[in-house]
């Protein structure tokens, strides 16, 4: 089963939650991705082991004094900024900024990102909104070096996984599947493996590829009709377990290009697999490089895809033995296992702010 999200559905405006320690509100940017891992997920955690009372929502509470902590996930658009700011500086409630990506360095081939994230506005409000707040909360130690440029009090808080994807039981298909899943901001990425991936799956008629999210099947199989047959695309799907029904994957690839961009990501993509059970490859980069002995292969060059992809095709037993091993190493990351930092973060801020 899968743990319980706490964003507050649309309409409700009322607080249903029972009081106890600290109350902490999470201001998100969506109920995908981001805003499942670096909030909604983080504070299931601190309620379900910590007692804590957490909510979350796209919209700010009608009167955010009557939290403790109120976490503001990458605020950027100039109305939801003027907000934020208000809010830092009338000073009664301890506010922290939450930013998972480095997006100061989008690159330009992630169109619709880059040019949101190009703009001058936009990029004077992240770097205004993170300055105000009480805290800075990042995933990895790289984007704390970026962010601490405009905070001098930047956390590290590391992506943590659903507990519920230990026991999901992952859907079966007639034909063995190569699967991603991801954002638009990824362009780069599939670019760098698509010619291998291209070229395995000419080499294995009997594969399937399947992309969740954004649809790269162009990027594939170019003009190839017969190829294009074979891949298939879902689009997001707003529930996180309905999401996690649609991973289908017999073997899932991570591909990173090494760029500025991606020096910030983290290894979730990996983590997510290795919970199911699903073998992976990933690029020799960044966030994966730590995690090559764990239930997946690394490809250091581009040639290597179709090669490493090809093995683990025609190797029904190696698949099996390097799902176990990811699934067994993906239990360490578990919320159950990590929801401890999360708590340390706010109580800390929480108690700093009444001690001063």
């Amino acid at each position: 089963m899968m743990t319980h999200a706490v964003f507050i559905p649309d309409g409700v405006s009322t607080w249903v939650a029972t009081f106890r320690r600290v109350r902490i509100y999470g201001w998100v940017a969506d109920r995908q991705g981001c805003g499942w891992y670096r909030v909604a997920l983080p504070l299931y955690g601190l309620r379900e082991w910590g007692g804590h009372e957490v909510g979350a929502s796209e919209r700010m509470l009608k009167d955010p004094s009557t939290m403790d902590v109120i976490i503001g996930q990458r605020v950027c658009l100039p109305g939801p900024s003027t907000v934020w700011q208000d809010l830092c500086r009338r000073g009664d409630v301890a506010t922290v900024y939450e930013v998972d990506d480095d997006l100061l360095n989008v690159d330009p081939s992630s169109e619709a990102a880059y040019a949101f994230y190009a703009r001058a506005d936009i990029r004077a409000n992240i770097a205004a909104n993170a300055a105000c707040a009480d805290m800075v909360t990042v995933s990895t130690p790289v984007l704390a070096e970026v962010m601490s440029a405009y905070n001098s009090n930047v956390v590290v808080l590391p992506n943590a996984l659903d507990g519920g994807l230990f026991d999901h039981a992952r859907p079966r298909r007639g034909r063995l599947t190569v699967g991603w899943a991801g954002s638009a901001t990824h362009r780069m990425d599939l670019a760098e493996a698509a010619p291998g991936v291209r070229q395995f799956l000419r080499r294995h008629p009997a594969v399937d590829m399947h992309f969740i999210g954004e649809d790269y099947s162009r990027l594939i199989a170019g003009t190839d009709t017969v190829l294009a047959g074979r891949i298939r695309h879902t689009g997001w799907r707003l529930d996180i377990a309905a999401y996690y029904a649609t991973l289908d994957f017999d073997i899932g690839i991570a591909p990173l290009r090494p760029h500025v961009f991606n020096r910030s990501k983290t290894a979730v993509k990996i983590l997510e697999y290795s919970a199911l059970g699903i073998p992976w490859v990933a690029s020799d980069v960044g966030p994966y490089h730590d995690h090559g002995p764990h239930g997946g292969v690394l490809v250091r060059y581009p040639h290597e895809w179709p090669r490493v992809l090809g093995d683990l095709a025609a190797d029904e037993s190696m698949r099996v033995e390097l799902g176990a091993q990811a699934k067994e190493y993906a239990h360490r990351w578990a919320i159950s296992e990590r929801w401890r930092a999360w708590e340390t973060a706010y109580t800390t801020l929480v108690s700093g702010r009444v001690a001063a």
